[in-house]
């Protein structure tokens, strides 16, 4: 099942690809911190510059009209963030928000396009970064378009428990704190039907809460079946 596994976790929701090499180059941006919260980038605003993730972790996410959230994506440490508004140089369609105090290094135009141009293996790990977001974004709209709730949801919590899966006597635990909200907004579902597809899966005896308010994961073989049928 291991084949499986690799590339279904390569389009998690939580992007943390890391450029070491990139690190050399820091000095040259301008040292920021934003608070958990806080807006790096508002959306419809034009990308000017070009962040590089140091510590912390970053939400991408999009406001409709009617108040509506969709969660695209978080980059954890060691990403690039800001690059599709930075290179189409059109109001940004998704607002940059720090999801914990964060630190950052802003790089203008003029001083990332010289790194690119002296560090070429940079320009292909930023390529590879881009690429994993197209692949999640099509992965996201598979779903949307052929899957039911249950099984969105049953694969975003599979993904989680090999990303972030603790073992314990009663199970695996998600150490992500992840609210029912979040859940809809990554797998485009109605909060009251995430609430109801949760309650469904613990009277299956699938999964459970654990004193932190984690969700754990009792029987991962079930939990996979519901993800994506029985081909293990």
């Amino acid at each position: 099942m291991r084949e499986e596994i690799d590339p279904l976790i390569s389009v998690l929701p939580f992007l943390d690809v890391k450029e070491e090499s990139f690190k050399e180059y820091i000095h040259l941006g301008m040292k920021q911190k934003y608070k958990k919260g806080s807006y790096i980038l508002e959306q419809g605003e034009v990308g000017r510059n070009i962040y590089y993730l140091n510590k912390g972790k970053v939400k991408i996410q999009q406001l409709t009209e009617n108040g509506e959230e969709k969660l695209f994506w978080y980059a954890s440490e060691g990403f690039i963030i800001g690059d599709v508004p930075y290179f189409h140089a059109f109001p940004s369609n998704a607002a940059l928000i720090a999801e914990e105090d964060c630190e950052l290094y802003t790089f203008d135009k003029c001083t990332f396009n010289k790194i690119l141009r002296e560090n070429p293996g940079f320009a292909e790990c930023l390529l590879e970064m881009m690429a994993i977001k197209i692949r999640l974004l099509i992965s996201q709209i598979h779903d949307i378009s052929f899957s039911n709730p249950a099984t969105r949801i049953s694969k975003l919590l599979y993904m989680l428990s090999h990303r972030y899966g603790q073992e314990r006597s009663e199970g695996t635990e998600i150490t992500l704190d992840i609210t029912h909200k979040e859940i809809g907004s990554i797998t485009c579902i109605h909060r009251v039907t995430v609430t109801n597809v949760i309650s469904s899966l613990k009277k299956q005896g699938i999964i459970d809460k654990c004193t932190k308010g984690h969700i754990v994961i009792k029987d991962m073989n079930k939990l996979y079946e519901n993800a994506f049928g029985n081909s293990h």
